[in-house]
């Protein structure tokens, strides 16, 4: 059996013997072979003050595993580069920092994918519960604790309301472009309606959550419609989120609920969370 070749490295005063290995028929030398015989941890090599470079290929990126040719009959030194930080720790450095890009970029496309589906189960959700197609005026609504009533202004103790309702679009679902209607007798209208307010609640808050369009898009609005002064008011979305949240309580308090509706609508929503 013949003898492994090796190459003879030079460094600090010291020679060692790396071995050869045949690559595609050409002999080379595996950097991390010269890094385990020598203790050298730097990428910079020279014989007889030429350069010793990396197989690159052809689009000079180099070869793995990293190799320089061999070459038998000579000393290569190991050329001591001050400052210098290995190349291959750089690369090493970026291919890591690629990969984590490339499974950044797959968790965010697939985080788009899900809202779309979600967007679409909800919506679909949202029309099959109430038979929207079947209709021709609107039949959605809800209502919101209403500060300005002049209701309000006459007995400061008196919890007033405005009804709200949905334009429903073959697209997409929004408010209507109205004041709302105030509610003089709000008590017997939460009892009456209560269990289907409880409801609409959630689907809103759902619809919410997976960017449904509940809240006109004001500038794609043809000129020549009444737009509402309620919603001109560009705090208007945060302040109608903000009201849903005390009516919900009060009807958690005081009616039931649908359990098996409310209860497909909120895992749809804590999907996304």
């Amino acid at each position: 059996m013949a003898d492994q070749p090796y190459q003879c490295f030079r460094f600090k005063d010291s020679e060692y013997k790396v071995p050869i290995q045949p690559i595609d028929g050409e002999p080379f030398v595996l950097l991390d072979d010269i890094h385990g015989r020598t203790g050298y941890k730097g990428e910079s090599f020279s014989c007889k003050s030429n350069p010793v470079r990396f197989v690159r290929n052809n689009r000079y990126e180099r070869e793995i595993p990293l190799r320089i040719p061999a070459m038998p009959d000579s000393i290569i030194d190991c050329d001591i580069v001050e400052g210098m930080i290995g190349v291959t720790t750089i690369h090493n450095k970026l291919d890591r920092l690629q990969k984590s890009v490339e499974r950044i970029d797959e968790k965010v496309d697939k985080i788009d994918l899900d809202m779309e589906i979600l967007k679409k189960k909800a919506d679909a959700l949202l029309r099959q519960t109430f038979q929207l197609a079947e209709f021709t005026v609107p039949r959605l609504f809800i209502i919101l604790p209403d500060t300005t009533s002049k209701l309000k202004q006459m007995n400061r103790f008196r919890n007033c309301f405005r009804l709200f309702f949905f334009c429903e679009h073959e697209e997409q679902c929004h408010l209507a472009f109205h004041d709302g209607y105030e509610l003089d007798q709000p008590g017997k209208f939460i009892q009456k309606y209560g269990p289907y307010l409880k409801n609409m609640i959630t689907v809103v808050n759902v619809a919410l959550t997976v960017s449904s369009v509940l809240i006109p898009q004001l500038g794609h609005v043809a000129s020549g419609i009444y737009i509402p002064e309620v919603l001109r008011d560009k705090r208007f979305l945060t302040n109608f989120q903000a009201k849903l949240k005390p009516l919900s309580a009060m009807l958690d308090e005081h009616i039931p609920s649908n359990d098996i509706l409310i209860t497909l609508l909120q895992h749809a929503g804590n999907c996304i969370i």
